[in-house]
């Protein structure tokens, strides 16, 4: 199954029952009860020199993240795996899952958890001045004239250079909120504002715009590209500007100065049922804590052993295109390419994974009180959104290195947890989520707070949160918040 049949498998949401109540477990659900190994992780960027310690300390952080790939032993025999038993108990204890696992994407949970401690032994990485700047040398806000303004580049501003027909992006500044705050008076705006198009080849221009004043200073660029803008192009091109975009690691994100955005959901509730399940009480939902998606990152995969559906959790991973055939038919067993034979190990690990992938509904998996929130390819996920428009309680896992959105609007800690990479999830995750499931007032809390943060992803049809960020760059001029 190509990976974008499967992400519109899951997103499929016309045939389904998700009315609260509706199709609860018949068992009991208990609810108050690139290689990576060790040895290159731990040396990693520690032996080499402080000047470059930085930059190789980012190369090494997605290294130990990347699942290990080595070459398949080219087994020609079928799986052990049952994916009935994934249905019945702990999905990691299951015989042939691990092993499966290890076939398709060279992933081994204790190699894995050994790596991440690895990574933490020996002296810290020393990280050389960055250049950029704070937020008190990259706003000026002393001519700012009060009250705030906002100055928006329009293709007519930029008509005499390939940028403004190649990269400045209509803008979503549609809102009543939005347009009272505009000027067209460069003289009146305290910052001015430039939607970026993606895979814009003419960044060396942005130093031309008219109101450049030499280093972007007051400058906000919008990318709303869930691949973002990476380290390198944002300190090479940028200046000082503020940069707003979705694919917020620290790496590349200028604290007090950049925004980091939320994506616009893929799936909303829909319909009276829809409405039900968005307003339904979190101890009233089906399952503990859900999640379901293809391989991406290796959060996804990790996580993926500790389905247990007796404990109301269901973590539901297929493998991507890139690792298992578009059909997993072991009569012709070819990866996704068709060039590339698939040992008969390899495909029949695809068809039986594949098989339990299936037997949960993305849509009645929003039926839950909390819902686990991993990155995907980049750290933007439309998860997010969607866990929050479904009135779900957000479980953040391997977002140590990610800026969450909006950050100066949302009280994130009021309304999610976050986990480390190697937290343990049988004997410290689902313990706390299912005593948290028993503090029904803080729970109601935790949800009131996700239905105020949403309201900051739903503004807009096409592209979120435009007016949450004027809203946050206002607050950065305005002298009265």
């Amino acid at each position: 199954m190509a990976e974008s049949d499967v992400r519109a498998e899951e997103e499929d949401d016309e045939t389904v029952s998700i009315l609260p109540g509706e199709g609860r477990a018949t068992r009991p659900v208990p609810r108050g009860g690139s290689a990576c190994t060790p040895a290159r992780v731990a040396c990693g960027c520690f032996a080499l020199a402080a000047a470059v310690a930085a930059a190789l300390a980012a190369a090494t952080l997605l290294a130990r993240l990347e699942p290990r790939r080595r070459p398949s032993a080219g087994s020609a025999r079928n799986s052990t795996f049952d994916h009935g038993c994934g249905q019945r108990g702990r999905v990691g204890e299951c015989p042939g899952y691990a092993e499966c696992l290890r076939e398709i994407s060279g992933f081994d949970e204790i190699e894995y958890l050994a790596s991440l401690r690895a990574a933490r032994a020996g002296p810290p990485p020393l990280h050389p001045g960055r250049r950029w700047c704070t937020k008190s040398s990259c706003i000026d806000r002393a001519t700012c004239a009060q009250p705030f303004r906002l100055f928006q580049y329009a293709h007519a501003d930029v008509a005499h250079l390939p940028l403004g027909e190649h990269c400045l992006a209509e803008s979503n500044l549609t809102d009543a909120r939005a347009r009272g705050l505009l000027t067209r008076d460069p003289a009146r705006a305290c910052a001015f504002w430039f939607e970026l198009k993606r895979n814009c080849a003419h960044l060396h221009q942005l130093r031309e715009l008219p109101h450049w004043r030499g280093n972007g200073l007051n400058h906000v660029f919008v990318q709303h590209d869930w691949r973002g803008i990476d380290a390198q192009t944002r300190e090479r091109h940028f200046g000082r500007a503020m940069v707003a975009q979705g694919a917020s690691l620290e790496d590349r994100f200028v604290p007090g100065l950049d925004i980091a955005l939320g994506l616009h959901p893929k799936l909303l509730p829909s319909g009276e049922r829809g409405a039900q399940l968005a307003a339904l009480e979190p101890w009233r939902r089906r399952y503990l804590l859900t999640f379901k998606g293809t391989e991406s990152h290796v959060s996804r995969i990790r996580a993926s052993l500790h389905h247990d559906e007796t404990r109301g959790v269901v973590l539901a991973y297929f493998p991507s295109g890139v690792h298992c055939a578009a059909s997993t038919s072991l009569a012709r067993p070819y990866a996704h390419d068709g060039r590339v034979a698939l040992p008969l190990l390899h495909a029949d690990c695809c068809a039986r994974m594949l098989k339990l992938f299936r037997a949960y509904d993305y849509v009645q998996l929003m039926n839950s009180t909390f819902a686990l929130v991993m990155r995907g390819d980049q750290p933007a996920s439309f998860r997010l959104a969607e866990v929050l428009a479904h009135g779900c309680v957000p479980v953040f896992y391997g977002f140590d290195e990610t800026v969450l959105p909006w950050a100066e609007l949302i009280d994130w800690p009021a309304l999610s947890l976050s986990v480390p990479f190697d937290v343990d999830f049988e004997r410290a995750l689902y313990p706390l989520l299912e005593a948290l499931l028993r503090d029904r007032p803080r729970l109601l809390r935790m949800q009131r707070e996700v239905r105020r943060a949403f309201a900051h992803f739903e503004t807009l049809d096409a592209r979120a949160g435009d007016l949450a960020t004027v809203e946050v760059v206002r607050r950065r001029f305005s002298y009265v918040q």
